[in-house]
C-alpha cells in the first residue's frame, strides 16, 4: 500500500516491530525494489510488483485493506498523501476534514490545482452527499476567475445542504454570500442584493458577515449616488478587525 517503504511507516501500518530488518532483507535479496535518497533507508517498490502485490492483498484479505490504508494515512508526509489513503479505504467523511483543514493554506499558497485535483478523486456519489465540496469548488473557482462555474457549485452546495435540512448552517450562509459575489461578475447586480438583503437579516458568523458586508458595498458602489458607500465599507472593515482571521 505505501509507496515508499521505511522502517518507521512500515512497523505503523503492519504492526510489525522487525520492520528493519525485513526491509535490509528485501534490499539485500533485490526484491524489485529501489534505494530512495534521504535521511533514513527507505525503499520504493516498482510499480508492476507493487500494483500485484496489492491485487493479492484485496483478494486474500479484503477484510483488512480499510484498516491498513487508515494507518498508512496516518504516516503520511502531508496533506495530500493522507487523503489519497483515506479515499481508496472508503474513509469519505475522514478524507473530507482533512481536505477542509488543509484548503485555507492551498489557497494561500495558490495551489489551486490541489484543491481541483483533490475534490475530483471522490466518487460523484459521495460529492452529491457533501455540499461542502461544492462548497470549497465554488470558492476555488472564484481564485481562479471561472465564475460561471462558481456559480454552479454554489447553486448545488446550498441545494445540498436545504436537502439536508442545514438551509438555515453557517456554511449555507456562506453559499449565498458566494452565490452573490458571482452574481456580481455575471452582472446580475439585482439579484444578487435580493439574496444579501435577506441573509443580513438573519444572525451568522463574523467569517460570513464580513464579505456580506463588503458585497453590500459593491452594490452601493453601482448606485446612483456614491453616499452610502464609507459607511457599508466601514461596516465590513470594523467586522473583519473584529473576527482577527487572516484568511479573512
Amino acid at each position: 500500500l505505501l509507496p515508499e517503504l521505511s522502517a518507521a511507516r512500515c512497523a505503523a501500518v503492519t504492526g510489525h516491530d522487525d520492520a528493519a530488518r525485513l526491509l535490509d532483507e528485501t534490499e539485500r535479496r533485490g526484491l524489485f525494489v529501489s534505494v530512495l535518497a534521504g535521511d533514513e533507508p527507505t525503499l520504493a517498490l516498482h510499480d508492476l510488483f507493487r500494483d500485484c502485490l496489492e491485487e493479492r492483498l484485496a483478494r486474500e484479505l479484503p477484510g483488512d485493506v480499510p484498516g491498513l490504508l487508515q494507518r498508512a494515512a496516518d504516516t503520511a508526509p502531508d496533506a495530500q498523501g493522507r487523503i489519497g489513503f483515506l479515499l481508496r479505504g472508503g474513509h469519505w467523511a475522514q478524507a473530507q476534514a482533512v481536505l477542509e483543514a488543509a484548503v485555507p493554506a492551498w489557497f494561500g499558497a495558490g495551489a489551486l490545482d490541489t484543491v481541483f485535483r483533490v475534490i475530483e478523486q471522490f466518487p460523484p456519489a459521495r460529492r452529491q452527499q457533501a455540499p461542502a465540496l461544492d462548497l470549497l469548488d465554488g470558492i476555488a473557482n472564484w481564485a481562479r476567475g471561472s465564475v460561471p462555474r462558481m456559480a454552479g457549485s454554489l447553486q448545488r452546495a446550498l441545494a445540498g445542504y436545504r436537502q439536508a435540512g442545514d438551509g438555515d448552517s453557517d456554511d449555507a450562509k456562506r453559499c449565498i454570500v458566494y452565490h452573490a459575489v458571482a452574481l456580481c461578475g455575471q452582472g446580475l447586480l439585482a439579484q444578487s442584493r435580493r439574496e444579501i438583503d435577506a441573509l443580513m437579516e438573519q444572525p451568522m458568523p463574523d467569517d460570513v458577515r464580513a464579505p456580506a458586508q463588503l458585497v453590500r458595498t459593491w452594490h452601493a458602489l453601482d448606485g446612483d449616488t456614491l453616499a452610502p458607500v464609507p459607511a457599508l465599507y466601514a461596516e465590513g472593515i470594523d467586522t473583519l478587525q473584529r473576527a482577527d482571521d487572516p484568511r479573512l
